[in-house]
């Protein structure tokens, strides 16, 4: 029984100065978990914002956007982990130029399931949803 408690004792002192020192580590060298350690910018609220997780399918909705809003300034932002994007006052995404650029057929409803937020209110229709803003 006393070796069980010194095994023990020893284990988990072994766990917690292990866990100390890769803490450390991380801390002195936080690129070695693969990210940047920057803490993330703020991005001002504002109309029309879809945020999409998946990298490829977030490529395929931005030009979609580009596509489906001549003439507006679409802005991508890439936070790693998801993609915000943004256009002034209205944003509209049309199952055609997302089918087009994903290079296959897919029902529009199914990107709710791939955008965890956005901003603004959203009219989803069969064949285009249109993020807009409203005071």
């Amino acid at each position: 029984m006393q070796h069980a408690r010194v095994l023990v004792s020893f284990l988990i002192r072994a766990v917690v100065v292990g866990l100390a020192a890769a803490f450390l580590v991380v801390w002195w060298k936080p690129a070695l978990l693969g990210k940047s350690a920057a803490p993330p910018q703020s991005t001002p609220a504002g109309p029309g914002r879809p945020t999409v997780i998946m990298q490829s399918f977030a490529d395929a909705v931005a030009r979609s956007i580009e596509e489906d809003n001549p003439g507006k300034d679409v802005r991508i932002v890439d936070r790693g982990d998801y993609v915000r994007i943004h256009t002034a006052q209205v944003c509209r995404l049309t199952r055609r130029a997302l089918e087009r650029n994903l290079g296959h057929p897919y029902e529009l409803r199914m990107l709710e399931t791939e955008m965890p937020s956005f901003c603004g209110r959203l009219r989803t229709r069969d064949d285009e949803f249109v993020w807009f803003y409203v005071n």
